[in-house]
């Protein structure tokens, strides 16, 4: 994926070990203040040495008027609205007369690790250059950030890494994640789980996000609505079912109606792949993660075996059960017996324990005003225009 866009061929032509040298190689190629953005810009106003006057005076610079000014200033490098809120958002980002060479670097040293020291800035052609792709294990390279500073296109996945940059015959298969901390703003930002952007974005709203879950190319990334409030926030949307849109297959996966806002009462079901990594599991209503409980579960679109949780709400404890391939358990109740009926099939319970509460269950076997069979004790009766909603974090 291009995070970033070849070097300056005069900042490209530089050659240095750390970091600190990269600056000031490219303070001699390109001469002009060189002022970072820190963390009280970030929110909201700093006063700093004007960088769009070329006068030095000091004035009271927004962050809106700040990205204003990359857009005019790179103009020709085709950035989008996404990496312009990118730019602004990095303390790293630095503003000058100069820009063009010093954001580009800004966007290298971004998507460096720190503590890598990397030989030389590179130009257009990493080939050319003679650097190693890790494609191979002949071609191991001594670092993801070596990686991705030869070839700026290079996606998240395993690459071969022979640290000691010796004959790569001990070199070894590593995970490289080449685009640091990705926002969801994007397939090319994809994010492993609405977690993840919540953890390194924590300022992100809810709303619909990119995500990859295998961290993988992006070929298999997908949109999902993310919930970034609730209970610290986090959550990621993985079952929607409308009573009025059949959906027996919990498996699915992504079809061409899906729609993760929920706007058009598609029912959804992630498959088992897109299931992002996870260790709690919620049952909402809409687009409201907690309007039952939450509670220590990994959940599977397959067979649930009859499972006791706590939730982390109420502090009540919970059975959770969803048999796919035979019958369920009568009146949505894991406490009673099996039925033998094949409308219990697939129904997905979440029952607080001590009798026949059926606190959230969901039954697409039956007919239409009976797959929503119960939240809160009350029964179905008619074709809820809502969404039994399941999340993840």
């Amino acid at each position: 994926m291009a995070l970033l866009r070849p070097l300056d061929p005069a900042v490209a032509e530089a050659v240095a070990p750390a970091r600190a040298q990269m600056i000031d190689a490219v303070d001699a190629a390109c001469p002009g203040r060189w002022t970072t953005l820190t963390g009280d810009f970030l929110d909201g106003e700093l006063t700093v040495a004007d960088p769009w006057s070329g006068q030095g005076s000091a004035q009271t610079a927004d962050r809106d008027a700040f990205v204003a000014y990359l857009a005019g200033e790179m103009a020709g490098d085709d950035l989008g609205d996404d990496e312009l809120a990118r730019l602004s958002a990095d303390p790293m980002v630095v503003i000058a007369e100069c820009s063009h060479a010093k954001l580009r670097l800004a966007r290298y040293l971004a998507a460096v690790d720190a503590e890598v020291a990397i030989s030389s800035l590179v130009g257009e052609d990493g080939e050319e250059a003679g650097f190693a792709d890790g494609l191979t294990q002949a071609s191991a390279a001594t670092s993801c950030g070596a990686i991705l500073a030869a070839w700026p296109d290079s996606g998240n996945g395993n690459y071969w890494i022979d640290a000691d940059g010796g004959d790569t015959s001990n070199a070894q298969q590593t995970f490289c994640l080449m685009v640091p901390y990705p926002d969801g703003s994007g397939p090319e930002f994809a994010a492993l789980s609405c977690n993840d952007i919540n953890a390194h974005y924590p300022q992100s709203g809810s709303g619909v996000f990119w995500l990859d879950v295998d961290g993988g190319t992006f070929d298999n990334a997908y949109t999902a609505y993310c919930d970034m409030t609730s209970a610290g926030g986090g959550w990621t949307l993985v079952v929607a079912q409308f009573e009025a849109d059949l959906l027996m297959d919990w498996n699915e996966g992504i079809q061409s109606d899906y729609d993760p806002t929920l706007a058009t009462e598609r029912s959804f079901t992630l498959s088992s792949a897109q299931l992002p990594a996870h260790a709690e599991t919620a049952f909402g209503k809409s687009l409201d993660p907690l309007f039952v409980d939450y509670a220590d579960l990994v959940y599977t679109p397959f067979g649930i075996p009859k499972t006791l949780v706590v939730g982390k709400k109420s502090g009540k404890q919970y059975h959770v059960h969803r048999d796919v391939d035979s019958y369920g358990y009568a009146y949505g109740d894991p406490e009673g017996y099996f039925s033998g009926s094949s409308s219990t099939i697939g129904r997905l319970t979440f029952d607080e324990t001590g009798g026949r509460l059926r606190t959230w269950c969901y039954s697409p076997g039956y007919h239409l005003e009976g797959r929503g069979y119960s939240m809160f004790g009350n029964l179905w009766g008619s074709a809820d225009s809502f969404a039994w909603t399941v999340w993840v974090r």
